[in-house]
Formats: structure tokens, C-alpha cells, sequence
């Protein structure tokens, strides 16, 4: 255990600072295990001696020091920063085979695209606490992750295995009654695998961030009763495999350390990671490109013609995102980050424009 980036209490310590400077003797007293004490106050370097509760030895008459425990409304917002709400908004990819179908006025795929949402976004939930759980040490070492709540003792470890096994049963439900549970499994499955191991392994871990992407999208599609065209799914896995490779390299710009923690990139390997990123960028606004020089298009759209400023826009976008990256400014990941750029809503608004007077005649 490294003692030095456990989320020590500072208010405890504090007053026991203050009572050992007032000439009292400072007794650390543990129910635990008496070796475990023992190394915590080396690290810590306060303590007069360290005793077993209950065991011979235990000071007699000692004044215990008066802490005040977390509130239960504290608790509760820790609970839901570690659900990170805020990053369901990578599961709307499910709406967007009913998007680019044209079938806005079908209210039952609507229906059925709403509770994908809704099962894609409390697996994930019950993902990422399993994910935290898994990465203690390593958040605890990163300059922004060692906020979260599990890493800063805000929310007790136990807390973690009791939500994720309720969110991911309720995100089964969902799955079950929308019709979508293969496409609920698979993502969980290649979810858990990426935390556990995954994530561990160069380029396996990008492949996979892209496959869970293009997971939510499929599935979105299928519980819908929209089928995601060939032509979509290959746009999909260009475009989120270049949004994977900027998340590693905004994790590697991030941080002074030659290695990223529990992660196999190195700084000299940033322009690989960028290289490779920007190709799959440009790569999705070729598939893009091509799609709308298809016969494919002619199907959805009255004027594709129309559309053609989205290739563009689309390509400034990603390379907008890229250099905010190696600027250091992609503190998240990169669809979160987008969700709250304001370039990236102009860009949003203007692709919607365009979809809009495709599907016009005049």
C-alpha cells in the first residue's frame, strides 16, 4: 500500500497537529491491523505510539479526538459525480440512425431510442464505477482524477459494489424490454474487458474505446427499428478511433510522468498517437465524401448537393479538437469536451442546417 496517496482526512490531522503542539501525546488507536497502523504512522510521522483497541497496552483515560462525519447529502452527491451523469451524453449516439433515417415522425422508435438511452447510460454509469474502483492508485497519482470521489475518500470504496451491481441490473431491464439486450451485453462485456485489461495494452485500448462507441450507435439503430447503414458504421469507426487516440494523447499531454499510469503510452509516443488520430479524422471525411457521391444518399435526401459543406466543417472540427489537445486544453473526454464547446455547437447547428435543406426541394 502507498501511504502517500491515500486521501488522508486533513481536518484530523490537523487536530492532532494542533493537540500534540499544546505538549499532549498523540495515540493512534486501530481496530484494524496493529502492522498496517504501525506503517500508516511512520508515513505520517505524528503519532507517539500505536495501540490495538481493546489490547493490553491501550491508554488509559485517553480523550478520543471529535470528528465530524460526512453528511448524507454529501454522500449523495458524491454518489452521483461518480454515475458521471454528464457522460451520458456519448449515448445519444443511439438516436442517430433515426436521425440520418428521416424518420422523425415514427413516436415508437423514438420510444424505443429513449430507453436505449436510458440502459446505455446507467451500464455505463455502473462501468465507470467498476472502472474507478479498478484505478485507486493510478487516480490518485493523476492531477485532476485524484478528485474523483472513491480516489479522494469522499465516497467509501463499499459504496462502489453496492451501485454498480443495481445500475448494471436496471440498464438490463431497460435493454430487456426495448429489445436490445445482445447489443447491451456485448457493450458491457467489451466495457468490463477494457477496464480490466484493455486499457492496459497499446492500440487494443483505442480499438476498443472505438468499438464502444460504434456499439452504442448499432445498438441505438437495432432497438429503434433503424438499421445503421454500412455507410454509417464505417464513418463511425473512423471518426471514433481518431476521437480515441485524442483522448490518449490528451492523457499523455496531461501529465509530467514518462508513463502513463496502468496505461503502455509513453511520451515518445505522442506523434504516433497524433498521426494516426488526424488519418482517421480525414479518413471519416472521405467515407463521408464518398457517401455523399453514392446513390445511397439519394434515398434520404431531395438536394444531397446540400450537404457537402458538412465534409469541411467536419474535418475543422476534429482538427480544431486536435489542437486544443496538444495545447493541453482537452481536460475530458473528447465528446464530453465538445458538449460544452462552443465551436463545436456552431459547427453542430450549422451540420443541422444543412441536413435540413437537403431534405427540402426548393
Amino acid at each position: 500500500m502507498d501511504f502517500s496517496i491515500l486521501p488522508w482526512r486533513q481536518e484530523v490531522l490537523g487536530q492532532a497537529r494542533e493537540a500534540k503542539a499544546r505538549g499532549q501525546r498523540i495515540v493512534l488507536v486501530t481496530r484494524g491491523d496493529l502492522d498496517l497502523a504501525r506503517r500508516a504512522s511512520d508515513h505520517l510521522g505524528l503519532f507517539d505510539d500505536v495501540v490495538r483497541a481493546g489490547g493490553t497496552g491501550e491508554p488509559v483515560g485517553a480523550v478520543p479526538v471529535q470528528v465530524s462525519r460526512p453528511k448524507p447529502t454529501d454522500r449523495l452527491k458524491a454518489a452521483m459525480r461518480a454515475i458521471r451523469p454528464h457522460q451520458w451524453v456519448k449515448n445519444v449516439l443511439v438516436f442517430v440512425p433515426l436521425l440520418v433515417s428521416g424518420e422523425y415522425n415514427n413516436l415508437s422508435a423514438w420510444f424505443y431510442a429513449g430507453l436505449a438511452f436510458i440502459a446505455f447510460s446507467l451500464t455505463a454509469s455502473a462501468i465507470y464505477i467498476l472502472n474507478d474502483l479498478s484505478d485507486l492508485e493510478a487516480d490518485r497519482l493523476h492531477a485532476r482524477k485524484r478528485l474523483r470521489p472513491f480516489a479522494s475518500g469522499a465516497l467509501p470504496v463499499v459504496w462502489g459494489f453496492v451501485m454498480a451491481p443495481v445500475l448494471l441490473g436496471a440498464g438490463i431491464v431497460t435493454a430487456l424490454v426495448a429489445g436490445g439486450l445482445p447489443y447491451l451485453l456485448l457493450y458491457a462485456v467489451l466495457s468490463i474487458s477494457y477496464s480490466l485489461d484493455l486499457k492496459k495494452r497499446t492500440f487494443f485500448d483505442v480499438f476498443a474505446l472505438a468499438a464502444l462507441y460504434t456499439v452504442r450507435l448499432f445498438g441505438g439503430g437495432e432497438m429503434s427499428g433503424q438499421s445503421p447503414s454500412v455507410w454509417l458504421l464505417a464513418f463511425s469507426v473512423f471518426l471514433f478511433l481518431g476521437l480515441a487516440l485524442m483522448k490518449r494523447m490528451a492523457e499523455l499531454v496531461g501529465t509530467t510522468a514518462d508513463k502513463l499510469k496502468r496505461r503502455g503510452y509513453k511520451q515518445i509516443d505522442q506523434p504516433l498517437l497524433m498521426s494516426a488520430g488526424i488519418a482517421s479524422s480525414f479518413g471519416a471525411a472521405l467515407v463521408l465524401a464518398l457517401y455523399l457521391d453514392s446513390d445511397a444518399v439519394g434515398l434520404v435526401y431531395v438536394e444531397p448537393v446540400r450537404l457537402w459543406l458538412i465534409v469541411p466543417m467536419m474535418l475543422f472540427w476534429q482538427l480544431k479538437l486536435w489542437h486544443k489537445t496538444l495545447h493541453g486544453r482537452m481536460t475530458d473526454d473528447p465528446i464530453v469536451f465538445a458538449a460544452r464547446d462552443r465551436v463545436s455547437w456552431i459547427i453542430g447547428a450549422m451540420t443541422l442546417v444543412c441536413v435540413v435543406l437537403a431534405r427540402l426541394s426548393w
